[in-house]
Formats: structure tokens, sequence, C-alpha cells
């Protein structure tokens, strides 16, 4: 059996769902944070703490394990180290949980129990000390998910700085930070930010007053706005955590919303993933872009009288 079904089976036993367990990110991404390479045995399992690209993804390659593509970074990120870290299993960032999270020095880390437990797969005590930790795991994963709301979205650009509210739709937000802005938007200032908590979380009113525009709280506004003075452009973008895309009645709201800015308009979705963006696909409005964050290299226009 090689490391792979070995990593596979260990988190079947670790009472991991079957379909993730019996993927390839959650099993390959377990074989890097704890160095196991194809010839190791577990007793030598080691507390590795590591990125994703340069940590994950470069020791898979580098041991034959898997050679990703640079778009699945985040599916990897995602479906295989979230997983882990949902099981309980992986820590985010255990030496500085305040890092931002489009800093390039995220990493992640097995819990130093999850790697005591690792050493015993293929003994005779394996089945007892997988047990006993399933047992605690029970307990621990209750405890991520009480205390999860309690931890919020760092993000940072240029010499803007916001603790956004715990949840999808803040993670998604940081995503468009890290990941939209400087693939589309070479040059852009953030005016406006959204937060569920509170909706005028951040406004640059100098760049408000530069287009001639106005946030109306009692109005129903996107919840991202970039905008790009040297083209005179501005990016709407609605994030989908739980809600409906731009369709054709949300796009002409926004239209009639911004109509008096002096700034040409792009509006866009952005989706966690595909599975989320199939819910909402036959809705789109025409004339707007989507993103999807889990492949954050590719954008999807709506033809219309315009590209981007």
């Amino acid at each position: 059996m090689g490391k792979i079904d070995e990593a596979r089976k260990i988190l079947v036993e670790l009472g991991m769902d079957t379909k993730i367990a019996n993927g390839t990110y959650a099993p390959c991404a377990l074989l890097a944070l704890a160095d196991i390479r194809p010839k190791s045995k577990w007793i030598d399992a080691t507390r590795m703490k590591l990125g994703i690209s340069k940590g994950i993804m470069a020791f898979l390659k580098r041991h034959n394990y898997k050679s990703y593509e640079a778009n699945t970074r985040e599916s990897i990120r995602k479906q295989g180290v979230h997983s882990l870290i949902e099981h309980g299993l992986v820590e985010h960032n255990p030496d500085n949980p305040n890092i931002p999270s489009n800093s390039s020095k995220n990493h992640y880390a097995l819990t130093p129990r999850a790697i005591e437990v690792l050493r015993w797969y293929g003994t005779k005590r394996w089945k007892s000390e997988k047990d006993k930790y399933v047992k605690e795991l029970g307990i621990e994963v209750d405890e991520v998910k009480r205390h999860r709301g309690r931890k919020r979205i760092l993000i940072k650009f240029g010499e803007l700085s916001l603790a956004l509210s715990p949840g999808l739709h803040s993670e998604l937000i940081a995503d468009v930070v890290d990941g939209f802005v400087p693939r589309f938007t070479d040059g852009c200032e953030v005016l406006y930010i959204s937060d569920t908590e509170d909706k005028r979380k951040y406004i640059k009113e100098d760049l408000l007053n530069h287009f001639g525009g106005s946030i109306e709280e009692k109005k129903k506004l996107p919840d991202v706005l970039l905008v790009d003075k040297k083209r005179s452009r501005m990016f709407v973008i609605e994030i989908i955590a739980s809600g409906g895309a731009i369709n054709h009645r949300r796009l002409a709201h926004l239209s009639e919303l911004f109509e008096n800015w002096k700034v040409k308009k792009v509006f866009v979705s952005v989706f966690r993933d595909k599975e989320s963006f199939k819910k909402f696909a036959l809705d789109i409005a025409w004339d707007t872009e989507v993103w999807i964050a889990s492949q954050p290299q590719h954008l999807i226009h709506f033809d219309g009288s315009k590209w981007l």
C-alpha cells in the first residue's frame, strides 16, 4: 500500500467523511504536514509548519506524490487543508493566529496530539490510540465549531487593514483582496467594504467625492466597491455566500443606484467554487462578470455590449 492510500485509510479510521478522506487533497496535505515521504515510517512523523504553494505543493512534487498545477492551490487549501482543520487535526497559523489572510506568512501545522497519534499507525497500539483520539476529536471538533465564530477575518490592502466578522462572506472578501484584485484590477483602490455586522464597515470618503457618489445606508448596496481612478472604472462586487448573484433585476437596481456616478461600472458576482456557481448560473445577467475564488486565475464573462 502506497503512502497516499495509507493516509486515506488513516483519515477514514479517524472518522473523516469518506468522500473527503478517499480523495486526493486531504491525504496529500496530511503527508506533507507530517513529513511522510515514500519510504518513511509513520513513527517518524514530524510536525511541519507549511504554506500551500511553497510548502505542501512543493513537498508533494519533490517527493513524486503529485505535481499540482498552480491553479489548484485554492482547491488544496479549501478541500484539503481546511477539511483537516475542521476535523481538528490541523491548526492555522499556530504561532500567530492574527496573520492577515492575504499574507505570504500564512501556514498550517498538525496539532501536537495528531502527530503523537499518527506515530502509532502500523503498530499494535494503533487501534487503541486511534479509538481514544477519535473520542477526543469529537469534543475538539465541537469546540472548534463553537469558537470558530470568534475568530475575525483579517484583510490588508496597502495601508488598509480591517478585521471582518467571521464567516464565508468575509472569507470571500479576503479572497477578492488576495486573488481578484492583483489579477484583474491593477491600480485599483478600495472605496467601500460591507461587513455582515456593519454595512458601512469601510468607506474612503475622498474617492467617494472624486466620483460624485454617495453611500446611502438604506439602499441595498453591493459588498465591495473597487475604483480605478486612472481608467475611471469601478468594480461593483457582490459576494455570494448565501443569497443570489447579479441577475437582471439586481443589475437594473445596481445600475440605477450608481447611475449618477462619474465612472464606468463593471459588475462582478463572486462565488466560493463551481458548485455554488452552478446553483445560480442560469440567473446571471448578461454584461456582467463571474469570479470563482477556488480558481482565481479565471474570469467568466457573460457577453454583452462590452468586454471587461
